[in-house]
């Protein structure tokens, strides 16, 4: 089904939509808010919806089985701060910056990869969390869940943890709950 706004373009700019199933949701509004820009944009606005559609609240809880699609983008600028959020100073040094990715929903997704591991971890620039798993396919995943697969069998391999970094793991381990 295609949907025509009012100034004759087929959908709402990018930073306004996600894409679900066909239906558009409009991301950051709550309530009313979100049916009077859905109104505004669109000549198609359903009177009923999902349980989930306009309601941020569960939105936020539904991260597991969430993929989003996501393309490489042209920024050569690597971003630190998203993975030393996630693992902290001491186990940074670790990890190479290796590119940034734009999510359909506008978020920028930083792919860092593991020294020895060689694993990889994407970290949002607004803290979600995301495991690649087809072509510009990413799932949103939980913190323990990329602590662990970002750090598998490390003490296994070269060059090996040094003892801040296996201190420092055990800590951010203990902090996500693996």
């Amino acid at each position: 089904m295609v949907r025509v706004g009012p100034s004759g373009s087929s959908s709402p700019p990018p930073s306004e939509r996600w894409c679900i199933s066909g239906v558009y949701a409009f991301a950051g509004r709550a309530g009313g808010e979100c049916a009077e820009l859905a109104q505004s944009r669109n000549r198609f606005v359903a009177n009923a919806s999902c349980s989930v559609t306009g309601a941020e609240t569960k939105l936020g809880r539904m991260s597991r089985n969430r993929y989003l699609r996501g393309r490489m983008s042209r920024v050569e600028r690597p971003n630190w701060d998203p993975l030393i959020d996630l693992v902290g100073f001491e186990l940074v040094r670790w990890f190479m910056w290796m590119g940034q990715i734009e999510l359909v929903d506008d978020t920028f997704v930083h792919a860092y990869k593991h020294v020895t591991t060689r694993r990889y971890v994407h970290v949002g620039e607004d803290g979600r969390l995301f495991a690649y798993r087809s072509p510009d396919q990413y799932l949103e995943i939980d913190r323990a869940e990329a602590v662990e697969d970002a750090f598998l069998a490390w003490d296994q391999l070269l060059p090996e943890p040094d003892a801040a970094a296996l201190r420092a793991l055990a800590q951010l381990r203990r902090q996500v709950g693996t």
